[in-house]
C-alpha cells in the first residue's frame, strides 16, 4: 500500500526510495493533493511516536528533512510566476515545535521566496524586530499546541498597536490552525498543510505583482 510504503521510507531515512514512490504514483494518476495528504499524514503519525517516546528530537529532524524533500515533488508551480517576496516566520512563545514550520520554510524557499527563520518559542518582540528590520511581505506563525492560540492573537494586537499590521499578510501554520482562526485571532489565513500555506502566499504575491 502507498501509505505504507512511503512512511516505511520515512522511517528509514531512504529519500531515494520515497521519491520514486512519489514519482510512480504521480506517473499513474494520482494527484498531488492526495500525495501531500499523506505526508501530512505521516508527520502526524510522526509527532504521536515523539510525543510518545519512540522518536526523539534527532528522529523528527532527520525525518523532516526527508519529508521537505518529498513536499518538493508535489509543491504548486507556476512558470509565469516566481515569487519575489520575503517571508518571516517563526513559532509562537510557548511552544517548540518546529517540524511543520521547517517542511514550509523549504517549500517557500524552492518556489523563490526569502525566508527569515526566527526559529522557535518566539517571543512578540522579536517578531516585531524582524518586520522592522526585515520589512517582509508575509509573516508566518506556527503554532501547534492549542493553549499557544491566545499567543498568536497577542501578536497579532501587538502588530496592531506597533502599526505593522498592514504591512504584512499574516499566516498561521501548524495543528491548531482551523480557518476560524482567521476571524477569532485577526490573520489573514490559516492551515494545516505546508503545500495549501505555500499556494496561499504564492496567490498574495501575485496579487501583489498586479498592483504594483
Amino acid at each position: 500500500m502507498f501509505a505504507d510504503e512511503l512512511n516505511a521510507s520515512i522511517e528509514a531515512i531512504d529519500k531515494g526510495r520515497g521519491q520514486t514512490l512519489i514519482r510512480d504514483a504521480l506517473a499513474t494518476g494520482m494527484r498531488p493533493e492526495e500525495v501531500a495528504g499523506y505526508l501530512k499524514d505521516a508527520i502526524a503519525q510522526m509527532l504521536k511516536k515523539y510525543e510518545e517516546g519512540e522518536y526523539f528530537i534527532a528522529d523528527l529532524i532527520m525525518m523532516g528533512e526527508v519529508i521537505a524533500g518529498f513536499y518538493q515533488l508535489v509543491r504548486p508551480t507556476d512558470a509565469d510566476v516566481i515569487p519575489s517576496g520575503k517571508l518571516v516566520i517563526g513559532t509562537i512563545f510557548d511552544d517548540i515545535h518546529d517540524v511543520g514550520k521547517n517542511i514550509f520554510c523549504s517549500l517557500a524557499r524552492s518556489a523563490g521566496f526569502t525566508v527569515v527563520d526566527l526559529g522557535i518559542d518566539v517571543p512578540v518582540g522579536k517578531f516585531i524586530q524582524a518586520i522592522e528590520r526585515e520589512n517582509p511581505d508575509i509573516l508566518g506563525v506556527s503554532a501547534v499546541l492549542s493553549t499557544t492560540l491566545d499567543n498568536v492573537k497577542v501578536l497579532v494586537d501587538a502588530l496592531e498597536a506597533q502599526g505593522l499590521r498592514e504591512r504584512v499578510k499574516v499566516i498561521l501554520g501548524g495543528a491548531v490552525a482551523t480557518p476560524d482562526c482567521v476571524t477569532a485571532i485577526g490573520c489573514d489565513a490559516s492551515t494545516m498543510d505546508a503545500v495549501e500555506g505555500l499556494s496561499q502566499c504564492i496567490a498574495w504575491m501575485k496579487v501583489q505583482k498586479v498592483e504594483d
